[in-house]
Formats: C-alpha cells, sequence, structure tokens
C-alpha cells in the first residue's frame, strides 16, 4: 500500500509495530499537507482579483483613472415638447 500510494518504492517494510504506526502517520500526514497546498494553489490561481473601490476623492485623485463630467449624456422622454 505505501509503495501505490507515493509512487516511490520502499525496498523493506518496516517490522516492527511502533515503526508500522509511525509511517502510516507521516505517510497520512504528507498527504494531508499535499492536498491542502494543491488546494490553495488551485484557488490562487483560478480566482478574480478585482482592484480595489475608490472611497475617498484623494483615491481618485492617485489613481490612473480620468475623471470626466458630460451633460445631457442621456436623454429621455419627460413628456413635454421643448
Amino acid at each position: 500500500m505505501p509503495r501505490a500510494l507515493v509512487a516511490q518504492s520502499i525496498p523493506i517494510l518496516p517490522e516492527w509495530m511502533w515503526q508500522r504506526v509511525f509511517m502510516a502517520i507521516w505517510l497520512l500526514a504528507c498527504f494531508v499537507a499535499t492536498a491542502a497546498y494543491t488546494c490553495n494553489l488551485v484557488s490562487i490561481f483560478t480566482s478574480i482579483t478585482y482592484p480595489s473601490r475608490l472611497r475617498t476623492l484623494q483615491d481618485l485623485a492617485d489613481s490612473d483613472y480620468r475623471c470626466s463630467i458630460t451633460f445631457n449624456l442621456c436623454k429621455y422622454d419627460t413628456g413635454r415638447e421643448e
């Protein structure tokens, strides 16, 4: 079983019971650490990072955004003729 789990050859399996228990705990700990590391890498590379929001006028001044003010950008029907 340990050979198939880690895909490496172990020439001599432990003979003493405490060695086998230690080996089982070690393999389980390695498996959990590897799975956690792999899951963290997957979550880092697949998550979308959004830019930080502008909260103050100073944030807008410090950013690379251009501010423009336009009037009559949207025309809508008010019901009266001009």
